[in-house]
């Protein structure tokens, strides 16, 4: 006899709630009952933390009503935190997590498995794995310990030793400097696993690198940390900040110290470096207007200060009116980008009129002096510190202004970075690509939805989801249910959108004619959403947090509705890259049905 849990996750016992001669209700609000733990309204019931499934009211089975379209292997992490391998064109569900639909992503790093490795101290017998190198040795020598896996996640155990011949960083290279090409502005993601299975515990960082000519430019590093006995994932997400990057590299670095003995073993595990999206939010910029135009009356030594998270900025500017050449440069003394006039004077003024961006807190790169006519843009990697905008004296007419056409000064928002490994086939190393899942249901043949007019969805229907949200901030919204007739003239959308905050959407005939957003962002874990897509009571989106909720009118419901996509939009594209627990089709609930079941869920 299967046991379904009441709630949408394990409880912490790992035990179910619900007795095996207890009678399930549907997950939500007493005195309703059904006779399994689908909701009694529902047509189709996806439950994959529990593995259960049902149609028009009776049990079936994942591969009866779901289509799985991936042209690659994928792999994932069960709830004991093994790793786990899954075959193409199958979903990527497991006991205790889910069902993780996700977009593609290519592994640049060719041996994350770090096969073709000699035992042996390198350069004495030893040999590293394909691809593989120490770029700064630092006096220490490098010994292969072994390859092998736990957790069924593959590993080179490395042993480092000797006495530090400088204060720098001892560093691992995962791959040459021409693999992955790159350039600025392109945003990448970099991680690995790594455990200290003996000797000294140290500090150690994965690190990005820019490389133009050959030549390391940049480096973006993790935030140090001291593996112990257990896996530990270290990753950093970063934009290539110099100005004439080809090409981006992965590596390891370990802070050592002049004169100072060494001897630690680590066991690395299954490289990557991806690219990733990237979007910009909102201006930086804390008073009304844009201070930077002539019209603000934003003068000399009034200064904006606004704080700033860790990641990147990207600093633009127009052209200068009347057609000056603007130098910028930059002094890695005084942190300051500098955007002035030369020779010609913007606003009829004296020369040298300017206005600064200065970062307050550690900056991670050094950006070359680079002149230009007309726009131009740049990123300053930094860790959390506080921007401050000023415009600088420089005599100019019209009351000191500074007469630029406009300077935007915006925050990197990362794209997902996958936290689970990207590898290529055993034995074969190569660049590795997970490509994205199309999941689709499939319960009435070629025409998900023939059957379910009759069963009351031609006027409305509601949608139950729980999902689990493992990461926040993306650069485009998120896809958890997408309803259409197979455009994006027709359909039903459930989705987070760019700034976190759950949403629902009907577009009908190519016009959107009803949107509801939640006021609150979801930072993270596990959330219920009920959605009515319904013309008698409208569109009415609820969560379980404090049953917040937000409604629109909709005056009707698009037509053709035929297709089913779950955890990503077939038409945009917008994959969902988390979890989702379970997904419940329902004839339409009323407000009072869907906060009952949200409330329970």
């Amino acid at each position: 006899m299967t046991i379904h849990s009441k709630q949408a996750s394990y409880p912490a016992a790992g035990k179910t709630s619900w007795k095996p001669d207890e009678k399930a209700d549907y997950r939500g609000g007493a005195g309703v009952s059904g006779e399994g733990w689908w909701h009694p309204k529902s047509v189709l019931a996806l439950d994959f933390l529990n593995d259960a499934y049902a149609s028009q009211g009776a049990a079936s089975s994942l591969a009866a009503l779901l289509s799985t379209t991936r042209s690659s292997i994928d792999y994932g992490f069960d709830a004991g935190g093994n790793l786990v391998q899954f075959a193409a064109n199958t979903a990527r569900r497991a006991d205790g997590i889910g069902l993780f639909a996700g977009g593609q992503f290519t592994n640049k790093i060719r041996n994350p498995r770090g096969e073709g490795a000699t035992a042996g101290v390198v350069g004495a017998g030893g040999a590293l794995p394909a691809n593989w190198a120490v770029g700064v040795a630092a006096g220490l020598s490098t010994e292969v310990k072994g390859v092998g896996a736990a957790n069924g996640l593959p590993y080179v155990e490395l042993r480092i030793f000797g006495t530090a011949s400088s204060t720098t960083d001892y560093t691992l290279l995962f791959d040459n400097s021409t693999n992955a090409a790159g350039a600025v502005g392109d945003a990448r993601g970099v991680d690995m696993r790594v455990r200290a299975v003996a000797g000294t515990q140290v500090p150690i960082r994965v690190a990005g690198v820019d490389y133009a000519g050959g030549t390391a430019q940049n480096v973006a590093s993790s935030a140090p940390a001291t593996p112990a006995g257990s896996i530990a994932r270290l990753q950093k997400t970063f934009v290539s900040a110099y100005a004439t990057a080809t090409n981006i590299r992965a590596m390891m670095r370990v802070a050592v110290s002049l004169g100072v003995a060494y001897d630690f073993t680590l066991r690395i595990h299954a490289p990557k470096l991806c690219k990733i999206g990237v979007a910009y939010g909102p201006e930086l910029v804390a008073n009304p207007g844009n201070p930077f135009a002539a019209t603000t009356g934003w003068t000399p030594g009034n200064n904006v200060s606004v704080a700033v998270a860790s990641g990147a900025l990207r600093v633009q500017k127009a052209a200068l009116s009347g057609g000056a050449t603007a130098t910028t440069s930059f002094s890695a003394a005084d942190g300051y980008i500098k955007f002035e006039s030369a020779g010609a004077t913007p606003g009829g003024g004296s020369p040298g009129s300017r206005i600064d961006i200065g970062v307050t807190g550690a900056l991670s790169s050094v950006l070359n002096s680079f002149t230009v006519q007309t726009a131009a843009t740049r990123w300053i990697p930094v860790q959390a510190a506080a921007l401050i905008l000023q415009m600088s004296a420089g005599g100019t007419a019209a009351g000191n202004y500074v007469d630029y056409a406009g300077v935007s000064v915006k925050q990197a928002i990362f794209g997902y970075f996958p936290d689970w490994p990207i590898l290529p086939p055993a034995g074969i190393p190569g660049d590795a690509t997970k490509f994205a899942d199309d999941i689709r249901a499939v319960a009435e043949g070629s025409d998900a939805f023939a059957g379910w007019a009759a069963a009351g969805l031609g006027a409305g229907l509601t949608v139950l989801a729980v999902v689990n949200l493992g990461h926040a901030g993306e650069a485009s919204a998120r896809a958890i249910a997408n309803i259409s007739d197979g455009t994006s003239n027709n359909r039903l959308r459930l989705f987070v959108d760019v700034d976190g905050k759950p949403a629902a959407q009907v577009v009908s005939g190519g016009a959107a004619i009803a949107t509801a957003t939640l006021a609150t962002a979801a930072s993270g874990g596990r959330l219920a959403i009920a959605v009515n897509f319904d013309p008698a009571d409208g569109l009415y989106l609820v969560r379980k947090a404090e049953l917040e909720n937000a409604g629109a009118a909709q005056a009707s419901m698009p037509g053709g509705l035929n297709l089913l996509n779950l955890g990503g939009n077939q038409i945009a594209a917008a994959n969902f890259n988390d979890a989702i627990e379970q997904i419940q089709i329902c004839r339409p609930l009323s407000p009072a049905e869907a906060n009952a079941w949200v409330k329970a869920a």
